[in-house]
């Protein structure tokens, strides 16, 4: 293990895992995966332990990784290997802790999406909806929305996604939110709920990306007139010019 290459130690790691699975290379693993100064190649040695050895001792070792790592990526290889292999309320317990304390984004959404993976209960529910909307990543936010969306495509859910379209700032999670909606509840209650957001959303942007996805999912004469409504009185600019655009693009001729 002396290359100066973190990915090239990361790579002999696995191979001696794949190829000499013994004690040997068993303590080589567990010393790696806390000694080595590359990430890339501490995720690698946690990885192999758990898919070679699962037993208590390298439970205990992932779990320790899980929180004391110094990077986020091993962090989350530990929680991922964990949730596959020990399924219980220990570690059910880890990942719900992780989700909230760790602090870094990549490893709280692992967190996430392994609980709703392998725990899809009321109590994950609820964790997600508070993730969705406290979280102060966006991606994480993001990441709880869909998980929501995918294990509980309910009205509720639905409800939730449309609060935070009107509240979320980031403009690519925003938009990934509406797309949600309207794939997954294409009916006119959702046009209806999304009507009122472009209406009395609190964001210039917000209404601006809603306008948007009304007019490309409902092109109907219910959003017209609407386009036509807030092409004239919205307090923003931006809005009123995107409500110009979608009412030329669906309705060239009038």
């Amino acid at each position: 293990m002396s290359d100066s290459d973190p990915s090239v130690r990361s790579a002999a790691l696995q191979a001696l895992a794949e190829n000499w699975p013994d004690q040997a290379t068993r303590d080589l693993l567990a010393q790696r995966a806390v000694q080595d100064d590359g990430e890339e190649a501490r995720s690698t040695a946690l990885q192999a332990l758990a898919k070679n050895w699962a037993d208590q001792t390298i439970r205990d070792l992932l779990t320790k990784r899980a929180v004391q790592d110094d990077d986020w990526r091993p962090r989350r290889a530990a929680l991922q290997a964990l949730s596959k292999n020990w399924r219980d309320q220990t570690t059910r317990d880890l990942l719900a802790e992780r989700a909230v304390q760790d602090g870094d984004e990549d490893a709280r959404i692992a967190a996430l999406q392994a609980l709703a993976e392998n725990w899809p209960d009321q109590a994950t529910r609820v964790l997600l909806g508070q993730r969705a909307v406290q979280d102060e990543d966006e991606y994480a936010r993001c990441a709880a929305l869909q998980a929501l969306a995918n294990k509980w495509p309910d009205l509720t859910t639905r409800n939730l996604l449309a609060q935070c379209a009107g509240l979320e700032h980031n403009v690519d999670i925003r938009r990934e939110v509406l797309w949600v909606l309207v794939e997954e509840w294409p009916g006119s209650d959702t046009r209806d709920l999304l009507v009122q957001l472009a209406v009395h959303g609190d964001s210039d942007a917000a209404r601006h990306d809603v306008l948007q996805a009304l007019a490309e999912r409902w092109p109907d004469q219910t959003v017209r007139d609407l386009l036509a409504q807030r092409a004239v009185q919205d307090d923003s600019a931006v809005v009123r010019s995107a409500a110009l655009w979608a009412l030329v693009e669906n309705w060239p001729d009038d």
